[in-house]
């Protein structure tokens, strides 16, 4: 267990461990880190290999840089000198770089940290070499929900934006680039990606195959690589976190992080947390084709598509602990 002394009144020791999330873009990383951001025991850090961080000490549109532009602001030098984002090349499937493993150890040093990923595929043996046994969380969408989330830029406002992102939503092959998820698909980056799912048992689609299959394929192999790699990496200290199930009743989730951080909870508002969408038209036939396609196996394809079957609500071997936590109003209403 590691002890971490960070700044603050007193100069306090703060026990606990790491927590590492990591996901992919349009998982719901940032509901889940803005509810730990309550907590002023650790510090939490929004995607921390992210290039657009270069743009510091600009804030994002989401508000969620404060750590980073504080730091920044602390030593500008250090900040230079130690900044090293992951590229798109570099998202899926390439290891830690030495560059980047000092970064996480400078993000590291003022106390027990949280922090999202979107860019660290292939980096958790890098992630768990630097930091000192984390709690590794893997957050996942349901396959639907996040494919449809990428298809439809529902980002963009106005109605008939929306609306003309749903024509030939099954058929479409290209416009669905709103988060970097097409990018891998064309040169330079297509052979890379194919070599990446083929290593995950997972069939390539054709260049002009649907987008939902690309799509659908990317989230196959990143669910496979992460639920491996966690276990492997994190043992006891790894969570599998559907987003779903977490918006339904995100109480004993949090007990269930906390326990394995070390640390006693904190009273973590959960009132604006949303139901989660479930995508655009789940019980669709042609969604479960698509899965068939790109090698969902019988197993897959009935934990995710069969019929009534909706994810667990509470942690397995965990009570639901939700005296430390506010009840929010999707759990009053999503059951």
């Amino acid at each position: 267990m590691s002890v971490w002394t960070r700044p603050g009144p007193g100069g306090e020791a703060v026990p606990g461990r790491d927590i590492v999330v990591l996901a992919l873009r349009r998982s719901g990383t940032t509901a889940l880190w803005r509810l730990l951001r309550q907590d002023p025991r650790h510090v939490c850090y929004d995607e921390p290999f992210n290039p657009l961080l270069r743009r510091l000490p600009a804030n994002n549109a989401k508000r969620t840089w404060d750590e980073f532009i504080a730091l920044q602001a602390h030593d500008p030098a250090t900040w230079a000198a130690r900044f090293a984002p992951v590229d798109r090349a570099g998202e899926f499937f390439e290891a830690m770089t030495p560059a980047q493993a000092d970064y996480l150890a400078f993000l590291s040093e003022r106390g027990p940290v949280v922090i999202d990923e979107t860019r660290a595929f292939g980096k958790l043996e890098g992630i768990c070499a630097v930091l000192d046994r984390p709690v590794v969380i893997h957050l996942h969408r349901h396959p639907v929900a996040f494919a449809s989330s990428h298809m439809i830029a529902s980002q963009n406002p106005g109605f008939m934006r929306r609306h003309l992102h749903r024509l030939g939503f099954f058929r479409r092959w290209f416009r669905y680039d709103s988060w970097g998820m097409e990018a891998h698909w064309r040169p330079p980056l297509r052979a890379r990606t194919e070599a990446w799912l083929r290593a995950e048992a997972v069939v390539p689609p054709a260049p002009r195959a649907p987008a939902i299959h690309k799509l659908l394929a990317i989230w196959l192999a990143s669910y496979r690589q992460l639920e491996r790699d966690g276990r492997h990496h994190a043992g006891e200290r790894f969570l599998s976190l559907s987003f779903e199930a977490f918006c339904r009743s995100p109480a004993p989730w949090l007990a269930a992080i906390y326990r394995l951080a070390g640390r006693a909870p904190h009273g973590v508002d959960c009132s604006a947390l949303h139901p989660a969408s479930p995508g655009y038209r789940p019980g669709d036939p042609r969604w479960q084709a698509a899965a068939r396609a790109v090698g969902f196996t019988p197993d897959e394809l009935a934990r995710f598509f069969a019929p009534g079957a909706p994810p667990a609500t509470v942690p397995p071997g965990q009570a639901a602990t939700a005296a430390a936590f506010p009840s929010s109003q999707n759990e009053r209403t999503a059951s």
